[in-house]
């Protein structure tokens, strides 16, 4: 009997998962040494997502800016699970066979590359940052793209760290930019790593769809204390995290939710009767809400854009990278009032942040951000039960980080 695929429950790729690139765009998934499967390399971007606990269904959003059809990308994600190249829960980081096939990490660099937006941002606030004579480390430097902008902006020498094999790609590109004689390229993890001087700034690229989950606190709370000087400067400088009350989406996978109206409607044209559908839909969204009430769920910037907003976004968290006191272990709450500006039946709470990259220089993945721009997704959450509002009330919510992981919730009815 067929095992059940369960797109909802986390999922890694498999351990000692092998890809060995063939001729043309092919590339074979192999566990040892049998083919699992073979696919396309234009997949890699979306299976480097699951180099930590994923459910697969978070990641047809991201799927989806890759292009194509919805449900092709659904059915390929079944494959993954049904052939074994994704595994519940378990597994290790895309391991790629082949002296001359580095590709594990390629997702975060071609994320880093494509998301213009931000990496000119960055770019940006590396040039306003950096000055003549200074020593940087860019830690998790994928491409180089950072560690190139502070060479060009005046760095003596940037020691650019990188623990997957797309170091090799920095160092590539570094010699192929004339740059590999004033940057050092070192894979590891930074906080393996002694540097024979401290550094003057810090550039990182550690924010992700969760701000917390690469670590960012963790890491540059030990690049503080070993690799920088005291008053050393640090790229991004501060995060800032919004709330605001927003509509629920009204579409699933690109089509309306079925009301009691549009089910008459199918009866009466069809002559059949179409209520399992209903109840199948209550079901999907139902699972839909209690996603979005524990991490929350992504949605593109695009679709949170055509959300109605409830009320102004509201400043929720801020953190200095170079002067607060961070904790990157244990757990932080902060709290703050969202204030309903009309009444809705049904509300959600999303959250997006913004990064100053110094010198005004800012990125933010909320609904303001440029349609397209933008591969970092904001998060929408729900409650326990529907969120209803009047016009003037204050719901007061938490944002809460534990580790490598933040949550929202309702603190008490407004």
């Amino acid at each position: 009997m067929p095992k059940k695929i369960d797109l909802n429950a986390p999922h890694m790729l498999a351990a000692n998962l092998e890809c060995k690139f063939g001729t043309g765009s092919q590339v074979d998934f192999m566990l040892a040494g049998k083919l699992l499967l073979s696919d396309d390399k234009s997949v890699l971007p979306a299976l480097a997502r699951f180099d930590g606990p994923t459910a697969p269904i978070t990641v047809l959003e991201y799927m989806q800016q890759l292009g194509g059809d919805l449900t092709l990308w659904r059915m390929r994600l079944m494959k993954w699970v049904a052939c074994g190249l994704l595994q519940p829960s378990e597994g290790t980081q895309l391991a790629v066979a082949g002296a001359d096939n580095s590709y594990d990490g390629i997702g975060g660099v071609l994320s880093c590359l494509n998301d213009r937006t931000r990496t000119l941002a960055a770019l940006e606030g590396i040039a306003r940052t950096v000055r003549k004579g200074d020593n940087v480390v860019d830690i998790g430097t994928g491409s180089g793209i950072l560690a190139f902008a502070a060479l060009r902006a005046g760095a003596t020498h940037v020691y650019a760290i990188e623990p997957s094999p797309a170091a090799s790609l920095a160092q590539a590109l570094a010699e192929e930019n004339g740059l590999a004689n004033r940057l050092t390229v070192l894979r590891a993890y930074s906080s393996d790593i002694e540097l024979p001087v401290k550094c003057d700034v810090m550039i990182s690229e550690l924010v992700s769809q969760d701000p917390f989950s690469e670590d960012m606190l963790g890491v540059t709370a030990d690049a503080r204390a070993r690799l920088l000087k005291p008053e050393a400067r640090i790229v991004p400088a501060q995060l800032t995290v919004y709330a605001q009350l927003v509509s629920t989406p009204e579409h699933f996978q690109g089509h309306e939710w079925p009301t009691a109206e549009k089910i008459g409607q199918w009866h009466k044209d069809f002559g059949f009767s179409f209520n399992a559908v209903a109840e199948l839909a209550t079901k999907t969204r139902k699972l839909r809400d209690r996603q979005r009430a524990g991490q929350g769920e992504l949605i593109r910037p695009k679709r949170a854009a055509d959300l109605r907003a409830y009320s102004e976004a509201v400043p929720v968290a801020n953190i200095d990278f170079a002067h607060d006191d961070l904790k990157p272990t244990g757990e932080q709450h902060w709290t703050a009032n969202l204030t309903a500006t009309a009444s809705a039946a049904e509300a959600a709470i999303l959250t997006f942040y913004e990064l100053d990259y110094g010198g005004g220089s800012l990125y933010c993945n909320g609904p303001s951000a440029t349609i397209g721009a933008t591969m970092r997704n904001p998060r929408l959450f729900t409650d326990k039960k529907p969120l209803t509002l009047e016009a003037g009330q204050v719901v007061p919510i938490t944002f809460s980080r534990k580790g490598k992981a933040s949550t929202l919730r309702v603190t008490e009815p407004g």
